[in-house]
């Protein structure tokens, strides 16, 4: 689906803070950095050992500066309040009242809508620090897997584990590898794994996997990733997924993919969801989708959203979306809409209704929408009213209307203004009056206008709006004497002949002496 920024960008905040991430267990190592902190590289390349002079251990080298991450223009932030990194507050706008933190309407979000951008919890890769005694490697040395006498580390005169060296452990071969005792794996540190390989990875015994830390695992490169293979998969723990970043994740592919568990999805951190993609979304077992919590789908990147299958859709449970935003929300398929029950809809945060388009408003079923309160349909961007249906204006109910402005009544489409009740136009504010237009006014039925049309709503109606009536709709709404003292000189100066015949005696008797005269200016048409 085709990416729709210019509606949406005004809806988002940009910057988090690291004190969100706290609140939601975010590890320290994967914060968002702070103002005055430079952000972590997205794939850093692990420092190289410095050669130890007379075989002293070298000291560990300090992490190198990086520069500041670019900024992800149409990935959701913490919205709130004027300054960035402000979580928990919806800037309001949006057409409707913003929802009170803990939400509103039917069981209401899980909580304040919030987005986590893709620097966020997770999604960066941490930059693991060499041991403090790092072996020196040296290439042909006693260090290095490809020389003769080589001891594997561990082993008697081997390299002491918590030593080890990335350049060492990526040299190693499935033999040497293999000689690693599983019960060893513990001891290897992060960093020894920054240059493993994907061939190293897909010699790992069951026994090392189920070994491996959230720490090993969230320092492997993204190539190593597509190593894995599903029977790996299987035997790794749960936990161990609780390390991954969003560049690792989206390297799953294929089979491996498809072998991760529920459990396993569920022990990710929403932002390792970052750049997870409509694809990867789209192949995944329906079966497996309670691992998606709202915090991990407000993570996922917008386009992710357009890979989802209508069957997905029904198996993610209601509150799945209710943390999601508006760039989010404008990439969902039309079929994928159709498939959404109402509670799902009603779930979903006020904002993420601004991201809509008319399209996508016309694929809500009917009795979905007949669910709205004001605050939803007030949410909707005035472009998608357009959208409306006949059958979906029949199921709307009249207070839901009540927050509509001028700008989205005049977007609505004449089928849909033919299907409007004398309840519905009548719970209109009045001042979204003045967005009817003359094309508008002839679609209404009579019925319609005698029970909806009110002194002061007919005041604010366009001068050219109320000449466009019919002589029938006009006598319907001007019908009554009190219409007398809210009708304007204006309007009535633009009426036809025709308009001004149909009158009822009991109306004209009961305008002002202005009015009347009013009434008898040379009319502009004899229409």
């Amino acid at each position: 689906m085709r990416r729709k920024n210019s509606r949406i960008e005004s809806f988002l905040a940009v910057g988090a803070g690291v004190a969100l991430l706290a609140a939601l267990g975010a590890p320290a190592t994967n914060a968002i950095p702070g103002p005055d902190v430079p952000a972590i590289p997205h794939v850093p390349e692990p420092p190289a050992a410095p050669a130890a002079p007379g075989g002293a251990a070298p000291a560990a080298p300090a992490a190198p500066a990086a520069p500041a991450a670019p900024a992800a223009p149409l990935t959701p932030a913490v919205p709130g309040g004027a300054a960035p990194a402000s979580p928990g507050g919806i800037s309001p706008g949006f057409g409707g009242a913003a929802p009170a933190p803990g939400g509103v309407d039917p069981g209401g979000p899980v909580g304040p809508p919030i987005w986590i951008p893709v620097a966020g919890l997770g999604a960066e890769v941490p930059v693991f620090t060499p041991p403090p005694n790092m072996t020196a490697f040296v290439p042909g040395g006693a260090t290095d897997p490809t020389g003769a006498g080589y001891q594997i580390p561990g082993a008697a005169g081997g390299t002491p584990l918590a030593n080890l060296n990335p350049e060492e452990f990526s040299r190693m071969d499935a033999g040497q590898l293999g000689k690693v005792n599983a019960n060893q794996m513990p001891d290897i540190p992060p960093y020894a794994f920054t240059r493993f390989l994907p061939a190293q990875v897909e010699e790992l015994s069951s026994a090392q996997l189920n070994a491996f830390t959230g720490d090993q695992m969230g320092a492997l490169p993204f190539a190593a990733i597509k190593g894995f293979q599903p029977e790996q998969i299987d035997g790794l723990p749960a936990a161990t997924f609780g390390g991954l970043n969003a560049k690792q994740v989206s390297a799953f592919e294929g089979k491996a993919l498809k072998a991760i568990s529920s459990k396993q999805w569920d022990a990710m951190p929403a932002g390792a969801f970052g750049e997870f993609g409509p694809g990867q979304f789209r192949s995944l077992p329906d079966a497996v989708l309670e691992g998606f919590q709202p915090d991990k789908m407000s993570a996922c990147p917008p386009e992710m959203f357009s890979g989802m299958r209508p069957a997905q859709i029904t198996e993610l449970g209601n509150k799945a979306f209710s943390l999601i935003g508006p760039a989010q929300s404008a990439e969902f398929t039309t079929t994928a809409l159709k498939a959404m029950s109402s509670q799902q809809m009603n779930f979903m945060p006020l904002v993420a209704f601004a991201g809509f388009d008319a399209k996508q408003i016309k694929s809500f079923r009917p009795d979905t929408m007949g669910t709205f309160k004001a605050a939803k349909l007030g949410a909707i961007a005035a472009s998608a009213f357009a959208g409306f249906t006949s059958n979906q204006i029949d199921a709307i109910k009249p207070k839901a209307l009540k927050l509509i402005n001028s700008d989205q009544i005049g977007a609505f489409p004449l089928k849909a203004i033919k299907s409007l009740s004398g309840n519905q136009l009548k719970a209109m504010p009045t001042n979204a009056f003045a967005g009817f237009d003359a094309k508008q006014i002839k679609s209404f039925t009579i019925p319609t206008l005698r029970v909806g049309m009110s002194p002061k709503k007919v005041a604010t109606l366009e001068s050219k709006v109320l000449a466009a009536m019919k002589p029938a709709q006009l006598g319907a709404v001007l019908g009554k004497p009190k219409m007398a003292r809210s009708v304007t000189v204006d309007q009535l100066i633009a009426l036809t002949k025709k308009q001004v015949a149909s009158l009822p005696e009991d109306f004209v008797s009961a305008l002002s002496a202005e009015k009347q005269t009013a009434l008898t200016q040379n009319p502009t048409s004899e229409a």
